[in-house]
């Protein structure tokens, strides 16, 4: 009599899956609100930097959507300039076997200038390797509520083929992963860019920093634009192998050979079960060089079994 085995991975798949996500951890974070003072520029506090001269430009907004917030923008830039970047440094060297993904995400809203102003300029999301070379921009450009990019390596401004609205928050998430050199972004979790370099020129893969720009459109005629943006945060997200178990050999009369597949030097637990609810633990091994083998001896000649492997601390 032939005995019917049934492999059931659950959410694991039959095959090497490679990686999945496991966890995240935070890198920095802020929401503008405990250690900052809304007298003063936002640069200077709690660790934020700009890279002009001038003042104003920058600070922080009381009751902006019920918190105090940070922006750009707004007051002219003493004397004049052509731009103010304002970041606090991350400094963060991905490891790319094991931790290679990084997210960023902001809420933002651009105010449109007044009707007294009525100049309009544009608005920079820039991601910075540690060694000070700009891998990309995200620009809202508050003159046609277009939203573009310009990678390394080019001056060439791409439309994303997605607008925005004045004085509508939005929530900004810009994926960067540095094991395979691409960064996604989505804005108010839509994707509006995918899949693309986070580098062209060959740029050391770290994470400097990430900033909020204002870039005035003429230099002597600036908008009182500005974008407000909180709830700032970086992370970094751990992955972890999948297992999959394969069956390499033929059923016999007293076994059933199993073949357990996932990270080399990552420990995975076997486990069997007739109902899919309960598992009962057959065997832990390390993986060495993608896979180990495992014998199971064979129930009865009407039993059903299925079988699992996941992996343990």
């Amino acid at each position: 009599m032939t005995r019917l085995f049934r492999l059931t991975l659950l959410s694991l798949s039959l095959g090497w899956t490679g990686l999945q996500v496991a966890s995240a951890a935070a890198l920095y974070s802020t929401s503008f609100d405990q250690g900052y003072t809304n007298s003063y520029e936002l640069a200077g506090q709690a660790g934020w930097i700009k890279d002009t001269a001038s003042t104003g430009g920058n600070g922080l907004i009381l009751n902006f959507n019920g918190s105090q917030a940070a922006y750009v923008g707004l007051f002219d830039l003493q004397p004049a300039d052509d731009f103010i970047s304002l970041w606090r440094p991350i400094n963060h060297t991905p490891v790319l076997a094991q931790a290679p993904v990084v997210k960023f995400s902001v809420d933002l809203t651009i105010v449109d200038s007044t009707g007294t102003n009525n100049n309009r300029d544009d608005f920079f999301w820039s991601i910075y390797n540690m060694q000070g070379d700009r891998f990309f921009t995200v620009d809202f450009d508050n003159k046609d509520l277009g939203i573009y990019y310009v990678l390394d390596g080019t001056n060439d401004w791409v439309y994303s083929r997605t607008d925005f609205e004045n004085d509508v928050t939005y929530k900004l998430q810009v994926t960067l992963d540095f094991a395979r050199n691409r960064w996604s972004a989505a804005l108010a979790g839509t994707n509006i860019l995918k899949d693309l370099p986070i580098t062209t020129t060959g740029a050391p893969l770290t994470l400097g920093d990430v900033d909020a720009v204002w870039a005035v459109f003429t230099r002597d005629k600036p908008g009182d634009n500005f974008m407000v943006f909180d709830n700032y945060q970086v992370v970094t997200e751990a992955l972890v192998a999948q297992a999959s178990v394969r069956a390499p050999g033929q059923l016999t009369n007293s076994t059933f050979p199993l073949r357990v597949f996932g990270q080399s030097g990552s420990s995975y637990a076997v486990e069997t079960s007739t109902n899919l609810l309960n598992w009962i633990p057959r065997k832990t091994n390390i993986v060495i060089d993608t896979s180990f083998d495992y014998t199971d001896p064979v129930p009865g000649p009407q039993a059903r079994r299925f079988y699992r492997a996941r992996l343990v601390p």
